[in-house]
């Protein structure tokens, strides 16, 4: 029996201390998860801190680059406007300097038909008064002729007055004839004045509306430029967006880290035709050096002869040592 009690003491005491160091466990374990949870929650706050810290930095930093884009943006739209002003006031003053310069010509030439007129007019009747003071020398003639009263002085009175009358009609006639193609040929060469004056005002106005055309297309390109430059770079700057900026293929003609030609620096090529260059795949001096004069007059277009097109290819070909 005290074997028996003596075992279940032992069991008890056992069971007591397998307890204790249950309860001992358990607390060291509770202690650890309050530590780890405590560390979890400093980390995750600094995490928290540092993620807040970076996102208010890159929204200063969009602002700031938002804020140059429309610095930029409004720069180019007051260039835009200047451009457009003063393409206006030039067109204004070659307008007014082409009615000016066609109201004078119209003035003068008003003046000379004015002019000639009174030149025929004054010697019309110059050449009434002379035949005027010949019929009447003619007259006293035959008056004194007539107080002789003679067959032969009256045939002879005669046939010299035929002879007056058809040589005054010739005159006359020839006169008449001069003053005609005088006049004709003045008015020919008025006429032909007109023209080529109409035909360079014609030609004046039809270049300002395509330099105006130009213009404006050269100003949409650049805001769907810089659009495409603003998106771009918002969508960079943005760290919850997940688009990238594809890499930049390499040009046809050289590494992809070479600045590219450009092919404004040859005499006639403007920003519009550069664009329709580009359009049609020529956007270096090697391409342009390469393509005939057809295919740069199909693509550029605007009625450009072969002779101006092949200078371009020649200096494209000066260019790329070709």
């Amino acid at each position: 029996m005290a074997t028996i009690a003596d075992e279940m003491v032992r069991l008890r005491d056992s069971v007591r201390a397998s307890r204790r160091e249950r309860s001992e466990t358990r607390a060291r374990l509770s202690r650890e998860r309050r530590r780890v949870a405590a560390d979890a929650a400093a980390v995750l706050a600094a995490a928290r801190e540092e993620l807040a810290a970076a996102r208010r930095t890159v929204i200063r930093e969009v602002k700031g680059y938002r804020t140059v884009l429309a610095k930029e943006v409004s720069a180019l739209s007051r260039e835009a406007a200047e451009q457009r002003e003063t393409a206006r006031s030039d067109f204004a003053a070659a307008a007014a300097a082409a009615r000016h310069e066609r109201t004078e010509f119209l003035d003068a030439l008003r003046r000379g038909v004015a002019a000639r007129a009174a030149a025929n007019q004054k010697h019309q009747h110059d050449e009434a008064a002379r035949l005027r003071r010949d019929f009447a020398v003619f007259r006293d003639k035959l008056r004194r002729s007539v107080s002789g009263a003679a067959s032969h002085d009256r045939a002879e009175r005669a046939r010299w007055l035929a002879e007056f009358r058809e040589t005054t009609a010739a005159e006359r006639s020839t006169a008449g004839r001069e003053l005609a193609a005088a006049a004709a040929e003045d008015s020919r060469r008025r006429g032909r004045e007109l023209g080529e004056l109409l035909g360079s005002v014609n030609r004046l106005m039809h270049e300002t509306r395509n330099w105006r055309r130009e213009v404006a297309a050269d100003l949409a390109r650049a805001r769907g430029a810089w659009a495409e430059r603003a998106s771009a770079a918002d969508a960079a700057r943005d760290p919850r967006s997940e688009r990238r900026v594809a890499p930049e293929e390499p040009r046809a003609n050289g590494r992809a880290d070479d600045p590219p030609d450009d092919l404004t620096t040859i005499t006639g090529i403007g920003p519009a035709r550069l664009v329709r260059l580009k359009a049609g795949g020529i956007d270096s001096f090697a391409r342009l050096a390469a393509a005939s004069a057809e295919d740069v007059m199909r693509t550029v277009g605007g009625g450009l002869s072969r002779e101006y097109v092949a200078a371009w290819i020649t200096e494209a070909g000066k260019r790329t040592g070709t």
